[in-house]
């Protein structure tokens, strides 16, 4: 058992799950019907890769012979994919994405990628991320780093059969023509992500620092030890991400932005878990986790004034907006 879940940890283990000389895992986590983004997310990465796969105990004749399929036709996947599999509980429970990702993070080795699913990243990441966590070990011994990577997304211009870009200059000219843009917004003012200030992104050749900001949420290779477990409270569809983002925050990671990476989302379509999302439950877990962080963290940090302005126009409630704590 897991957190309540019956599961099988280590179902599948990648020959070289613990690669030395990639020594940073992507972490993931699916439902069974979504293994068609699995295997073109582990064929992009081509290095570590640990998912959590959920299933229905009553279909797992069918989705264990489709992952063993999947297994035996791919030698990527031989090589690089660890599988856990979680096994539903109940009928028509919220998926329980917290408690998946932690099974597939504690089957991670060296740096860490969280990232779902459904993204694509850019040519050798893996190589990238494992020399700046090398070349900061080295500088700045003892720092804890979360390198945010740049996410965008496909506009409906863009023909879904094109040929993904290879680089930050293709990237750059398929946002200039109209077919990519920053996740969420087209400029890339969503609050999950403008924190990464893409106009910055898109002029500079080196990496920069970033302060952390509330509700940021974006997609991050962290350094290791450190990385705190997801809250399970956040199973419900709402302020999953931000709750572990914060959480990092709080531990004193620092955010700093690769200037020559990227991942694309690649779309999926509307999961049945999402229905079950109660919006006001989910702020209400807000400010009690927030409260929590700063009685364990001695830390709250300052409401960005943007946000604030979303409050007074009823755009978010604004119960867990209290003054910052043990921000220097």
């Amino acid at each position: 058992m897991f957190h309540g879940y019956k599961v099988c940890s280590g179902w599948v283990r990648g020959t070289h799950a613990t690669s030395p000389v990639l020594p940073v895992t992507l972490v993931t986590q699916l439902s069974a019907d979504r293994l068609v983004a699995l295997e073109r997310l582990v064929d992009a990465w081509q290095a570590p890769l640990s998912a959590a796969v959920y299933v229905d105990p009553a279909k797992w004749h069918v989705d264990e012979t489709m992952l063993r399929t999947l297994l035996l036709k791919s030698q990527v996947c031989q090589k690089w994919l660890s599988l856990s599999i979680v096994f539903q509980h109940g009928y028509q429970e919220a998926y329980p994405i917290q408690t998946l990702r932690n099974l597939a993070l504690n089957l991670s080795h060296g740096s860490v990628f969280l990232l779902d699913v459904d993204f694509i990243p850019s040519p050798r990441l893996a190589e990238r991320a494992v020399a700046r966590v090398q070349l900061y070990a080295k500088e700045r011994p003892g720092v804890k780093v979360a390198f945010v990577v740049a996410a965008f997304q496909p506009t409906e211009k863009r023909s879904p059969n094109a040929v993904l870009p290879g680089d930050k200059v293709a990237l750059m000219r398929e946002r200039e023509s109209g077919l990519v843009q920053p996740i969420l917004h087209p400029l890339g003012e969503h609050a999950s992500h403008v924190t990464t200030n893409y106009p910055r992104w898109y002029a500079t050749t080196v990496d920069y620092s970033i302060p952390y900001e509330v509700l940021y949420e974006p997609y991050v290779i962290a350094t290791m030890p450190g990385v705190p477990p997801y809250d399970e409270r956040f199973n419900e569809y709402g302020n999953d991400k931000c709750a572990h983002v914060y959480e990092m925050a709080a531990s004193r990671y620092q955010f700093v932005v690769i200037s020559d990476a990227y991942i694309i989302h690649m779309g999926h379509g509307n999961a049945d878990w999402k229905v079950v999302q109660d919006n006001d439950k989910a702020w209400k877990q807000w400010g009690d986790f927030m409260d929590e962080i700063q009685a364990r963290y001695g830390w709250r940090p300052e409401t960005p004034p943007r946000l604030q302005r979303e409050v007074e126009m009823g755009y978010l409630p604004g119960e867990w907006m209290k003054p910052a704590v043990g921000v220097q």
